[in-house]
């Protein structure tokens, strides 16, 4: 494709209404970039230069690529809405767990990440939604790849009371294995609860009482937007598990 030059106020005012329906109307954008002639099939082609970068979604540098999608309710009386303020990260492929480059939702769940050419796998989350992931994303030079969209599920809950030797609640320290930010101790009256586990997934849930040995030990599995109620948890002698 061979690309006339033009006026820097043209470019500018070309890149900018077409970046406003990408972020407003996604699919409105793409159709519009194809009667333009910017591409052909499932990507769009781009060429934006690197001076105009005015907002998070343009391009960065010229010759970068980009990817575009929107991130929904994935399970649920609301399935398919959106998730607003979700927030986008890529990762290159081999590089890690380091983000290359993120960004955050519109109010509509929409998304545009301007990357250099390369593989990434692509994460997706939300306060109380459990993550979702794209892996081995291809992103080609001046080229926008769209994601479609990306499904997160509701992050269940746990809960119960804790009773000691007497039968009597008792307050106890609790662990989840494996996670490093969920664990504490129950109440006077026994009583606890774990929010934002993601799911589906199976915990395992180990409960102590230094000032005599006493414990428990209960597997559970977690369903997406949903509290488990593990009920009466009664200890024993660590020995014992």
């Amino acid at each position: 494709m061979v690309y006339t030059r033009r006026s820097q106020e043209a470019i500018a005012h070309e890149a900018c209404f077409v970046g406003a329906l990408f972020r407003r109307w996604p699919t409105i954008g793409i159709l519009l970039c194809a009667l333009l002639g910017c591409g052909k099939g499932p990507v769009v082609h781009v060429s934006i230069e690197s001076k105009l970068n005015t907002e998070e979604w343009l391009l960065r540098r010229e010759g970068d690529g980009a990817i575009w999608g929107k991130v929904i309710q994935g399970m649920g009386t609301n399935t398919g809405d959106s998730i607003s303020k979700a927030t986008v990260n890529a990762y290159a492929c081999g590089a890690g767990a380091q983000s290359v480059m993120g960004t955050s939702c519109d109010e509509e769940g929409n998304f545009f990440v301007s990357l250099s050419p390369g593989k990434y796998d692509v994460l997706a989350f939300a306060e109380k939604w459990s993550a979702g992931t794209l892996t081995e994303i291809t992103v080609k030079e001046d080229l926008v790849t769209p994601l479609g969209e990306i499904p997160l599920l509701a992050c269940g809950s746990i809960r119960g009371r804790v009773y000691g030797l007497d039968g009597k609640p008792t307050i106890a320290h609790f662990e989840i294995g494996g996670l490093d930010y969920s664990d504490g101790d129950s109440d006077e009256q026994g009583r606890f609860r774990i929010d934002e586990l993601e799911a589906p997934r199976t915990y395992t849930l180990g409960f102590y009482r230094e000032t005599d040995q006493l414990g428990a030990r209960v597997k559970v599995s977690v369903r997406p937007g949903t509290t488990i109620d593990l009920g009466r948890i009664g200890l024993k002698p660590i020995s014992d598990l």
